[in-house]
């Protein structure tokens, strides 16, 4: 081979390799680009007109990714809602769980998703233990929220990194969104989303599925003990059930129950009011698995999530109503969330049932089944003034 041609060679293979690096930078790191070309102005917002004038303007910099939530509750159809909304074009799902990479944003059928992110509960879990005697950091807070959906979209949509740029400015139809059965009774959850997202915080929409807490609470409890994870209290063994002698005559899980009932109706007995009533509101748990009465208290958490947000951006939405037309009620959330609905078969998206887990009859004793609804009725009144929503149904 002459001399030109080696030169050509060399070059030709120079030009390979550069080729071949940009292209596993491109693969590996294209969110990372585009977000800090977002950040440092490359990618600039266009002007904004109609509606978005009315908005504050939305500041990348101090943005959060996601920006659609849904609080839970536990057993109240937090899994299937997820689930449904992932099915929409412009609907950014992601998971903690999927493994397998999704080529485009359209292209995303997510059967192995569990239909929880946990990404927010786990962040302020993180937070909690990492942060507890000294002030927010909520930059740093921001920075592990936004990083965790990045990896999601990285790994999920890996040829949508313009798209991504749209969805950080907030300019376009698409959104992204977290989803947990503890996010509603989170305390610091609040607190730390509103602070540590002021540059979008007030485009923010938020589900809670709120569920008759008594059924709620035994729909739980029929799962921990489907997937092991029944624990007996470590309570001193509350009193039998009126009308019952032996504990072996009831379900084996409300000796759990009672006892975690007396725990909260203590801890409630300190206030001279109703837990709502309060200023400000008591925080009993930190996480609401550590007491499933205390997570069906909805107006509390509810409260204390309207001390850092707009009432306009929550929707209180009845599980009793979402599992009765699950159909209507993905379009409510959908219009609510900003989505048009009409862009998604929604028929075709409800028609598969998640985490719904056995249909054998369970219930409480009577006596118990009685003190949890006098218990709960004042709260239950509360949401349906504050909310107006029909919980006859609930008594």
């Amino acid at each position: 081979m002459d001399e030109g041609n080696r030169k050509i060679s060399g070059v030709g293979i120079t030009t390979l390799f550069f080729i071949l690096l940009g292209f596993l930078s491109w693969v590996f790191f294209p969110m990372d680009q585009v977000l800090k070309d977002v950040l440092q102005g490359e990618i600039e917002k266009p002007e904004m007109s109609g509606q978005d004038k009315e908005r504050e303007i939305i500041k990348p910099e101090l943005s959060c990714l996601s920006t659609f939530y849904i609080l839970g509750c536990r057993k109240g159809g937090t899994t299937s809602l997820y689930l449904y909304l992932s099915k929409h074009p412009n609907f950014w799902a992601v998971a903690t769980h999927v493994k397998t990479r999704i080529s485009s944003k359209i292209d995303k059928t997510l059967q192995a998703q569990t239909g929880e992110t946990f990404l927010l509960e786990k962040r302020v879990r993180k937070y909690l233990k990492s942060k507890a005697n000294t002030s927010i950091d909520t930059e740093a807070f921001r920075v592990s929220m936004n990083s965790h959906f990045l990896r999601e979209f990285k790994r999920l949509y890996p040829k949508a990194e313009k798209d991504v740029a749209s969805l950080i400015l907030g300019n376009g139809p698409d959104i992204t969104g977290d989803a947990s059965v503890g996010n509603g009774p989170l305390c610091m959850a609040p607190k730390l989303l509103r602070e540590s997202c002021s540059g979008n915080w007030n485009t923010f929409r938020f589900v809670y599925l709120v569920r008759n807490p008594i059924d709620r609470i035994i729909s739980n409890f029929k799962m921990r003990i489907r997937i092991g994870k029944l624990k007996m209290p470590k309570c001193t063994s509350p009193k039998l059930p009126t009308g019952v002698t032996s504990w072996s005559e009831v379900e084996p899980f409300e000796k759990v129950v009672l006892c975690e009932f007396e725990e909260v109706k203590k801890k409630a007995m300190l206030f001279e009011t109703p837990l709502f009533e309060n200023v400000p509101l008591p925080c009993l748990y930190k996480f609401d698995y550590k007491n499933t009465i205390w997570g069906g208290l909805y107006i509390v958490h509810l409260l204390r999530w309207l001390e850092y947000f707009d009432e306009s951006q929550v929707l209180v939405l009845k599980s009793e109503s979402f599992f009765e037309d699950e159909a209507s009620s993905v379009k409510r959330v959908a219009q609510f969330a900003g989505l048009d609905y009409s862009a998604m078969d929604v028929e075709s998206a409800v028609s598969t049932r998640y985490n719904s887990g056995d249909k054998t009859p369970s219930q409480l004793s009577n006596s118990t089944r009685k003190l949890l609804a006098e218990f709960y009725r004042p709260y239950n009144q509360a949401l349906a003034r504050k909310f107006n929503i029909d919980i006859s149904d609930w008594d």
